[in-house]
């Protein structure tokens, strides 16, 4: 039997391994995790209470890298399963694994290598987005393709859904390699170099609204920062808000002057907000300390910075 060390992190990390835990898969040494920052929710306690639950072996991020090799052999590891994982596990671990480091990761490569693919795919706009397993290597996710899975997606799908989408993939994805591991039948592709295309890590401020954008751009920030994420925000008066939904009006209005950020009418309580091109209904947003913005008590008002 293979005896993965499995490297868990984030909610994809979790929904794995109950997956495999409610599918009674054996193929579980040990597992890894680490507390996540700039999210609301930390999937790395909720992975190490659930290992202790189910009385699986556990090793902290910390402790494992203290001594990577100690810990494989203690818990007679074969190979290295990487889902939600954020640090590079050295490649040299491989001389001493009969299976080579596999890494899971959020986008149909080449597109995508690096940090927040799924977040920059809703940011970009697509229409699909989608897993790789692949072997890991010295450039960045670079390796060899191992299974690749897509869902279509449309405007209504925002992050804390595509996540939920993308955890089903990867559910589906670990069932099928460890099958394919146990009998020995991996077979690979090449990733053409000539479509790789990178994205980069994000932070909290890079969820800032320009209102000099297009509709159809603050609309994907939107669904791209949200939860577990803090969110889309802007300011109003003194008050920093959060934006959580919305949605672009199918049609425009030719203003002489277009300023934006200025609310050009009001809807149920709902706000139509002018962007450079197109109009925004925001559909749900939040104070900064909590509590819903609507229903506004002026109309004349202006989101973003003042001028």
């Amino acid at each position: 039997m293979n005896t993965f060390l499995w490297c868990l992190n984030t909610e994809k990390g979790l929904d794995v391994l109950n997956f495999l835990i409610k599918t009674n898969i054996k193929d579980i040494g040990a597992v890894c995790s680490y507390p996540e920052w700039n999210v609301q929710k930390n999937f790395g306690d909720l992975i190490e209470k659930k290992c202790h639950e189910n009385d699986i072996p556990y090793i902290s991020w910390n402790e494992l890298k203290k001594d990577f090799k100690k810990n494989i052999n203690k818990y007679h590891i074969s190979g290295i399963v990487a889902i939600g994982w954020q640090y590079l596990l050295p490649l040299e671990l491989n001389r001493n694994l009969p299976d080579k480091i596999i890494v899971f990761h959020d986008s149909l490569l080449p597109r995508y290598r690096g940090f927040c693919p799924t977040a920059t795919a809703i940011l970009k706009g697509d229409g699909q987005i989608g897993i790789s397993v692949l072997y890991a290597s010295e450039e960045i996710d670079a390796g060899d393709l191992i299974l690749q899975k897509s869902v279509e997606i449309n405007d209504s799908v925002y992050i804390e859904e595509a996540i939920k989408i993308i955890s089903k993939l990867y559910c589906d994805c670990a069932v099928e390699l460890i099958y394919l591991v146990r009998s020995n039948n991996i077979k690979t592709k090449k990733q053409d170099e000539r479509l790789a295309t990178y994205c980069i890590w994000r932070n909290p401020e890079d969820n800032e609204i320009d209102w000099n954008s297009s509709a159809r751009d603050i609309l994907n920030l939107i669904r791209g920062s949200g939860y577990p994420y803090f969110g889309a925000y802007t300011s109003l008066q003194n008050d920093l808000i959060r934006v959580w939904e919305a949605t672009v009006l199918d049609y425009d209005i030719n203003f002489e002057i277009r300023d934006t950020g200025k609310i050009w009418k009001m809807e149920n309580g709902n706000p139509t907000i002018i962007c450079k091109n197109g109009l925004l209904k925001i559909l749900r947003a939040t104070y900064e300390g909590g509590g819903d913005i609507f229903p506004l008590k002026k109309f004349r008002l202006r989101f973003g910075r003042s001028r």
